[in-house]
């Protein structure tokens, strides 16, 4: 009975073992194709247009000229956890008053989900609707949370992960 019960721990063991490589090998191509878009989105990242175009959650059409000062683009979901710890270090920048940046924060959720969130978290900066249509960047398959400094139209900074301010 014991070797029947060995033999049979054995195979189940075998047999967790090679599914898990067969299931890697499977997903390897997918996870490279992800992380190395991550790792080599701060140098291949560039604008293609001089202006960002975003809704505020009322409807209104807001034009941002990426050709002057120093700006941060941070790409926000409001379903994200990440995201939602970022609402701290966001609320506390803006505290402080720093005029020397202009901070955006766009969300590409639904309008209705971007109300939601305001209403239900103290935020002291506004998140903006945005489409990833109309957001002059080359690369638009974005991860988030994602942040792109710009000053005088040239990215200084793109990564992925949570705002760093």
């Amino acid at each position: 009975m014991k070797i029947i019960l060995r033999i049979l721990f054995l195979g189940v063991s075998l047999y967790l073992i090679i599914s898990f490589i067969l299931g890697y090998l499977k997903m390897k191509p997918h996870l490279e194709g992800i992380f190395s878009k991550g790792n080599l989105l701060e140098q291949n990242q560039s604008l293609t247009d001089s202006i960002l175009t975003v809704h505020s959650s009322e409807g209104l059409i807001n034009s941002i000229n990426l050709k002057e000062g120093k700006k941060i683009i941070h790409f926000f979901n409001v379903e994200s956890r990440l995201c939602k710890w970022d609402v701290n270090t966001i609320n506390q920048f803006v505290s402080k008053n720093n005029t020397d940046q202009e901070l955006l924060i766009i969300s590409l959720n639904e309008a209705s989900k971007i109300e939601e969130f305001e209403k239900n978290n103290e935020l002291k900066f506004k998140i903006f609707l945005g489409d990833t249509a109309n957001i002059p960047i080359k690369i638009k398959e974005l991860l988030f949370p994602y942040t792109i400094e710009i000053s005088d139209f040239t990215i200084t900074k793109s990564y992925l992960g949570r705002i760093k301010l």
